[in-house]
């Protein structure tokens, strides 16, 4: 009002005339181009994701890496202790508008994969705040976290539209890949990406009830599960993560199908196992696979060379093998599975691993605050009346809805909560 009676007064003494924009326009160009939220804050480390994201070299890591920035410091930490409330606020507030601004050049470059994992860390920069302050409520999102998941819903939702028609196709969904340099790499890759994302986005619909304004953002549940129970039975990629990185895009996926259809999940989490156990195998000349957070170079080279002079060292911890070995011990008429592939790891000489953190501390981080390495996981020969197997399944759980404890397993991609992953198996209908 002040702004148009400014113009009305310059107007009847004939001065220049000027232009006003009214708010609904304003968050119009915000939602086409939120790069102009940056505008005189762009530093080095944006601008050279963006030129990545441009040159269609972008990781994973690079983009965490910089969602960094936006948690809050450690606890207890001089850096906690000296900062004060408005750098808190402004942290947040930047991390909104570098998030959105990361996930629309993402999608506009194709990577609606990376769009989606990358309103998740917004999505570990809200919880991270909210647990820094102490306003954790497990039953209510904070107003960025529920942001986030909206930001996250609208990418994986796009990303399902395309999915969909060919996820029953494996012929379909490699040749999409096969213009790569390496489609033999990049195959299961896209799989595990896709099925990833889209096991999330189904988590979060399951978690949504009739009153959550939430539900009517999200796509159905049985839409979204009728297209992970089609990836994860005909794509055989999906079976085959090239290194411990892909072993969190196993989780979500396996809850979601288990839920209905226990039989396939079981089926789904042999043909991993199988696949594991031989790049293990030293009857077939396998090296074993790479650590989490290894870069894609190195990946590709501990997957695809052998055990030569000057090749990668060969490996036998593996974050996968705990992942694989949880999933069989928590889906539904597991206990057999659990058995077999306990007897199998070992015999391949498999020393599985996990990492154990308290969140409140860590925020999620792969490098975060406290966290510790529990290798090798000693698991019983077989699965117990009480089902817990190992030391890890007694943990504390986590304060956070369980969907979206899940989504930030991966952010961390280096560690679970067994009983995070048991309330998202109940979520979809599993027991």
């Amino acid at each position: 009002m002040e702004a148009q009676s400014y113009r009305d007064s310059e107007r009847r003494h004939r001065r220049p005339d000027f232009e006003i924009w009214d708010r609904e326009t304003l968050l119009e160009w915000l939602v086409d181009a939120p790069e102009v939220g940056l505008a005189g804050t762009s530093d080095g480390p944006m601008l050279a994701l963006a030129g990545a994201i441009d040159a269609n070299s972008i990781t994973l890591g690079a983009l965490e890496r910089h969602a960094r920035s936006w948690l809050p410091p450690a606890p207890g930490s001089l850096e906690a202790a000296t900062m004060q409330a408005s750098e808190l606020s402004r942290r947040r507030r930047r991390a909104a508008v570098e998030a959105a601004v990361l996930a629309n050049r993402l999608r506009n470059h194709g990577r609606l994969d990376l769009a989606g994992l990358t309103a998740l860390m917004l999505l570990r920069a809200a919880w991270s705040h909210a647990l820094f302050e102490g306003s954790v409520r497990s039953t209510e999102r904070p107003e960025l976290a529920a942001a986030a998941v909206r930001l996250f819903g609208g990418y994986a939702t796009e990303l399902l539209d395309q999915v969909e028609p060919v996820a029953a196709d494996p012929t379909a969904l490699l040749n999409a890949t096969g213009r790569k340099a390496i489609a033999h790499v990049a195959y299961p890759v896209t799989c595990a990406r896709i099925a990833e994302v889209l096991g999330i986005l189904g988590l979060f619909a399951a978690s949504a009830d009739d009153g959550d304004s939430m539900r009517k953002l999200l796509p159905p549940l049985e839409r979204v599960r009728r297209t992970v129970g089609e990836l994860v039975e005909y794509q055989p990629g999906w079976a085959h993560p090239i290194s411990d990185n892909f072993a969190v895009s196993l989780i979500a996926p396996t809850l979601l199908v288990a839920g209905v259809n226990p039989d396939m999940a079981r089926s789904a989490v042999t043909s991993a196992a199988v696949w594991v156990a031989d790049r293990y195998d030293d009857a077939h000349g396998g090296i074993g696979l790479a650590a989490t957070s290894t870069e894609p170079d190195a990946e590709i080279s501990q997957l695809l060379d052998g055990p030569y002079e000057n090749g990668p060292m060969p490996r036998n911890s593996s974050y996968l093998a705990t992942v694989i070995t949880d999933l069989a011990a928590v889906i539904p008429g597991g206990r057999e599975l659990y058995a077999e592939i306990v007897n199998e790891f070992l015999a391949v000489g498999i020393y599985p691993q996990i990492r154990i953190a308290d969140e409140s501390q860590a925020h999620w981080r792969p490098d975060g605050a406290g966290v510790r390495l529990v290798q090798p996981v000693r698991y019983q020969d077989a699965l117990p009346d009480d089902g817990y197997p190992a030391t890890h399944f007694h943990d504390d759980g986590s304060p956070l809805p369980s969907a979206d404890a899940v989504a930030l397993m991966s952010i961390s991609r280096d560690r679970h909560v067994i009983s995070v992953v048991q309330s998202a198996l109940a979520l979809t209908g599993g027991v």
